[in-house]
């Protein structure tokens, strides 16, 4: 059997492993082109369901906005006729005021809460 110079099978080595190299690397650039395409893919075909979950978004924060403001009015108009309410009720009605103005309410209910703490009540 003959021997084969070293110099000759350090340069098929050297070959192999450039196309081995290649082959891999146009794997990861074929992947990153499908996993491209793939995600704009995804992206058009979700837009309408990120559309509709924003328009539910919007309309869940009007509802919490509006269902806070109602609370509001209802326990300052009992402060307002003298009631006086718990510390569990004080409490609440803070935490319903927070969220109101996290929410961007800001209208009469403002003016009257502010009223109210100026005279002590709240």
């Amino acid at each position: 059997m003959e021997q084969m110079p070293v110099g000759q099978f350090i340069g098929i080595a050297v070959a192999i492993i450039a196309g081995l190299v290649g082959f891999i690397k146009g794997i990861e650039y074929l992947a990153g082109k499908i996993g491209k395409a793939a995600t704009n893919w995804l992206q058009k075909g979700l837009e309408p369901v990120n559309k509709k979950l924003d328009a539910i978004d919007k309309k869940v924060v009007a509802n919490e906005l509006e269902s806070n403001k109602t609370i509001l009015v209802r326990f300052m108009a009992d402060i307002k006729n003298g009631e006086k309410l718990t510390d569990i009720e004080t409490e609440r009605l803070h935490e319903t005021y927070e969220r109101y103005t996290q929410l961007g309410g800001n209208s009469y209910i403002h003016t009257e809460w502010e009223r109210l703490t100026k005279e002590g009540k709240i």
